[in-house]
């Protein structure tokens, strides 16, 4: 059983993605570790996502859960392939993709219409977060939303540390960021798939029943 658990948010977020969740697991007694990828809100690509992980997880001296969302599974995927105390990786409606794949590549080349791309300083942002991100979660959570580096987007994975670590995808049926369908498809590379009903954030739709399925996952790693 794994007893810590390193919770990896996506793009254009930070660690406060994980406020009603990691309190309900510490309450079930997990040790949680967030972080704060550069790419968000900087102009850090993913290689410096990925060195923020890995030396979070190396500082960690027991088996270590990584749990990614939406990009921070890119993050998990190129980190883990250097570490050896990774028991598992979870990927809540994330990208799990092969080395050598970015994600703008994944979703076909072509940014998808809700991105607003600010070419010269190389930063991204959000069209309308709700419809995106919230619209099944409290109104608040949207303000809080920043930039992310173009560049995280465009680097391709140079490592797949799921090829070698156990993992588990949690699939968001109602998700309008990543849609279904693709995560149907990812979840393929990965030992086992739970789903849940909600949008892209279950962290703030469902902290309770995500919280439930990441105990579970991290209890049989």
């Amino acid at each position: 059983m794994s007893r810590h658990l390193m919770l990896v948010h996506g793009a254009w977020h930070g660690a406060w993605a994980w406020e009603a969740v990691a309190p309900l697991l510490t309450e079930q007694g997990f040790t949680v570790h967030t972080v704060d990828l550069p790419s968000s809100g900087d102009l850090g690509d993913l290689r410096a996502d990925a060195a923020v992980v890995r030396a979070a997880a190396s500082a960690i001296d027991e088996p270590v859960t990584l749990v990614g969302h939406s990009y921070g599974g890119m993050a998990i995927t190129e980190a883990s392939a250097s570490l050896d105390n990774v028991d598992h990786l979870v990927y809540v409606a994330a990208f799990l993709l092969p080395e050598g794949l970015s994600v703008l590549q994944a979703v076909g080349g072509t940014p998808p219409p809700w991105w607003v791309i600010d070419a010269d300083r190389r930063t991204v942002e959000v069209a309308d977060p709700v419809a995106v991100f919230y619209h099944d979660c409290p109104p608040e959570v949207a303000g809080r939303v920043g930039k992310q580096s173009l560049d995280s987007f465009e680097q391709p994975l140079s490592g797949a540390g799921w090829t070698k670590i156990p993992s588990t995808y949690v699939l968001c049926e109602h998700d309008a960021a990543i849609p279904p369908f693709a995560q149907e498809e990812m979840a393929k590379a990965a030992g086992a798939t739970v789903r849940m009903p909600t949008g892209h954030s279950p962290f703030f739709a469902d902290p309770a029943g995500l919280t439930r399925h990441l105990a579970a996952i991290a209890a049989t790693a």
